[in-house]
């Protein structure tokens, strides 16, 4: 069976959703941006291997993703690079920040 990492995305939805309601909004809310963000590089990581036809280098994977779409020549593209940078920065604040 193939994951849909679409699915991390969904998830986020619901623990947003669920969230406000609980008494661990911010575990939810932190689990939501860090769901968020893998379903999106998952996705777009799968693009660029479609597209290049090859594997993902090992090392920063992320950093390379992220450059592939900031790196192009259309519009579209480097609004994705940029998002991802942004939602990257969400993520590890919300995975190793305290406060």
């Amino acid at each position: 069976m193939i994951f849909k990492w679409s699915e991390y995305i969904e998830l986020s939805e619901q623990l947003i959703n669920n969230g406000e309601s609980s008494d661990i909004k911010s575990a939810y809310y932190r689990t939501s941006i860090s769901r968020s963000y893998y379903g999106v590089y998952c996705i777009a990581a799968d693009k660029v291997k479609d597209y290049r036809g090859s594997d993902i280098p090992k090392g920063d994977s992320h950093t390379y993703i992220k450059d592939i779409f900031s790196n192009s020549s259309g519009r579209i593209a480097k609004i994705i690079g940029e998002e991802l940078k942004w939602l990257r920065s969400e993520r590890v604040k919300a995975d190793y920040n305290a406060s």
